[in-house]
């Protein structure tokens, strides 16, 4: 825009380029935030079709862009608040201010949408805790079944190691008495 000779903003005062360069700043963002909301909205498509294999770098990608939303945020934020204090000022002329209004909802609206992103990224964060919830509820179910399965035959196996013992020694009167003892210790049974 400088290069050219006759260009508004080089024949123009200090108000068209304090406009020119707060549009530049505010337009630059817009292609970087349609990117991370294109981001966003693949992870989530890859959520909903494959949460059984949802990897932990997936995480990591959403709380990088959450990340950088913020950094985004932080940063536009000033820039509004100098937009909206040029605004108070009499510096300008009704023109550029209706200009730095445009910038203002320029900015709101860009903020907005960091923030629209930023719950975006929140809620596939809350998705990937439930879903991680519920796989984990399973194994826990599964692991139960299991081990109130396992534990009766466990007892049942200990009562009938416990006979056998028993009757070997009622049997065979001349075995070693300190090994039923011991079988009947480590079975919780006490001697009769």
């Amino acid at each position: 825009m400088l290069h050219k000779r006759g260009s508004r903003l080089r024949n123009g005062d200090a108000h068209t380029l304090v406009v020119t360069l707060i549009d530049i700043i505010v337009d630059s963002y817009f292609p970087v935030i349609d990117l991370i909301e294109v981001q966003i909205d693949w992870l989530s498509e890859k959520l909903k079709l494959s949460e059984h294999h949802f990897h932990a770098d997936n995480i990591r990608i959403i709380r990088h862009t959450k990340r950088k939303l913020d950094r985004i945020f932080r940063t536009l934020r000033p820039v509004r608040q100098v937009v909206q204090r040029m605004l108070t000022e009499d510096v300008f002329v009704d023109r550029t201010k209706g200009y730095l209004r445009d910038a203002d909802n320029h900015i709101e609206s860009t903020l907005e949408d960091i923030s629209a992103a930023q719950q975006n990224c929140d809620g596939l964060l809350d998705q990937m805790e439930a879903y991680q919830d519920k796989r984990m509820n399973e194994i826990l179910y599964f692991l139960t079944l299991v081990t109130t399965s396992i534990i009766p035959m466990q007892v049942s196996y200990t009562d009938l190691y416990y006979y056998m013992i028993r009757t070997n020694y009622l049997y065979n009167p001349h075995a070693d008495i300190d090994r039923p003892l011991r079988y009947e210790l480590c079975a919780g049974r006490r001697l009769p």
